[in-house]
Parts: C-alpha cells; structure tokens; sequence
C-alpha cells in the first residue's frame, strides 16, 4: 500500500462511475442547505476537495479547492481554483 501514489489511491476509493450520482446529491444539499449560510459574495476554501463535488455545486463569489491530489484539478469547473498545498499550509495561499 505504501507503493501507491494519491491519484492511484483516489481511483480506487471513488470510483469515477459514481461522480455523476455524487454530484446530483451535492446540488441538492448545497442549492437546497448549504448555500443559504454562504453569500454569493463569499470566498469559500474546499480543503481536502478530492473531486470537487461540494465547491463545484456551491455558488461563490471566489471559489477555491485544496488538495494533496494533483488529479482533483481535472474534476473542478472552470470557476474554481485549485491549490495543490497540505490542508496545514494554507497560509501559503496568501489572503486579499
């Protein structure tokens, strides 16, 4: 197990027939719950996005997704930047 590298391990864990069902699933929760607590205007930080199907489905002024995996930049709409940084360097990211 120490041989496989996070996109390999991603693969395994979530696997890709599933996103469109995960995805229908984090339209509802976020259009339904989640979005009535973030503004439009609002900055939201996706850490540990994996592929993205929460910030992808939620609606923000700025968007940005976090994670160790370099593949989860492929899952992510075009509004969405994404960081390939540890959850605990977020203080690279700089603020404005």
């Amino acid at each position: 197990m120490q041989n496989i590298k996070l996109p390999e391990l991603y693969k395994i864990r979530f696997s890709e027939k599933v996103l469109p069902r995960k995805n229908q699933i984090w339209k509802v929760i976020c259009t339904n719950f989640l979005q009535k607590y973030i503004s439009e205007q609002s900055t939201v930080v996706d850490v540990a996005c994996g592929y993205g199907e929460f910030i992808n489905n939620i609606n923000a002024s700025k968007k940005l997704a976090i994670d160790l995996n370099p593949d989860a930049r492929n899952y992510l709409k075009s509004d969405v930047e994404f960081k390939l940084i540890k959850a605990l360097n977020l203080s690279l990211i700089g603020g404005g």
